[in-house]
């Protein structure tokens, strides 16, 4: 039940960082490097790695949990490394579309 829990909170992680990635590259004028989007980066290789752990921890005969700061701390570094990369290629294309918010307003 943890697991599946944990598998949800990355699930819901992952597509509100989507749609805040979306709404950053939208509202840019000219190209700018999105720092928030390092956050994903670190905070979905934690914890995947720690789920990973969790799970291994449960299927051995060992039932203490020792927080895996060897696997995680590689493993989110490699990842924001990737995103840094990714993120300095990331070509600009301006949004010619403006969002019309009065259209969600009532009367």
């Amino acid at each position: 039940m943890g697991s599946a829990i944990l598998m949800a909170m990355s699930l819901m992680y992952i597509t509100l960082s989507i749609v805040l990635d979306e709404m950053w590259v939208r509202q840019e004028t000219r190209k700018t490097f999105n720092y928030i989007s390092l956050f994903d980066e670190i905070t979905v290789g934690a914890v995947c790695t720690i789920q990973i752990a969790y799970l291994n921890m449960l299927t051995s005969s060992n039932y203490i949990f020792l927080f895996p700061w060897t696997t995680v701390i590689p493993v989110a570094g490699f990842a924001t490394a990737l995103a840094v990369v990714l993120e300095l290629l990331r070509p600009y294309r301006h949004y010619e579309k403006k969002a019309d918010y009065r259209r969600y307003q009532p009367n």
